[in-house]
């Protein structure tokens, strides 16, 4: 019994902390060729609508040197991404995020 009593103890926390992870949108923006895109700016929309219009987005991001963006503070939620950099865009490719996840959810949009 003692055993199981020090195991308990030792994954209480493990499991409260998974409870309370935070949702983090990892972003990687890349060409059609695969090269890192500095300085794109993404655009993170709630609804479908939202991204139709290109109004109210609930996060506005810069990529770094890397082409990589985190964004941090989500819900476990799908999400609309509109990326533009100069005169590319992700629009002729996927706009729309898979339902997130607690934890770290990582994607990567090509631009053309």
């Amino acid at each position: 019994m003692k055993k199981l009593h020090i195991s308990l103890v030792f994954l209480l926390p493990l499991i409260f902390s998974f409870a309370f992870l935070p949702v983090l949108l990892k972003i990687s923006v890349v060409d059609e060729l695969g090269n890192p895109q500095r300085g794109a700016v993404i655009k993170v929309y709630q609804n479908e609508s939202d991204y139709n219009a290109d109004e109210n987005p609930i996060r506005t991001v810069t990529t770094n040197i890397k082409g990589k963006v985190t964004i941090k503070k989500l819900k476990t939620s799908t999400y609309y991404v509109r990326v533009t950099l100069k005169e590319k865009n992700n629009d002729q490719g996927g706009v729309m995020t898979g339902r997130l996840v607690k934890g770290i959810n990582k994607i990567t949009i090509v631009i053309k």
